[in-house]
């Protein structure tokens, strides 16, 4: 859980909210986008931290802030056998 709760302060610092409830649809784009364009990150990572964070938020009864067009995409790849 520790974890979770400092990728989420990540992201809420990412979007300079001082609140969970004050979040929107836009924080979530700029999350992925710094996560993606300043964290440098691969995209599964990306989605990964992304999905982590729409948990938290519908742990906390946060809902319906991101569609399906707003999640991150990666391409899944085959491993090498």
């Amino acid at each position: 859980m520790r974890h979770t709760t400092s990728r989420c302060d990540t992201s809420l610092n990412a979007a300079r909210k001082s609140t969970w409830m004050r979040i929107e649809r836009k924080d979530l784009l700029k999350f992925a986008a710094f996560l993606r364009d300043e964290k440098d990150q691969a995209p599964r990572s990306v989605y990964n931290k992304f999905e982590n964070l729409m948990t938290f938020l519908k742990a906390q009864r946060i809902r319906g802030l991101a569609g399906k067009n707003d999640w991150p995409r990666f391409v899944e790849e085959e491993p090498e056998i």
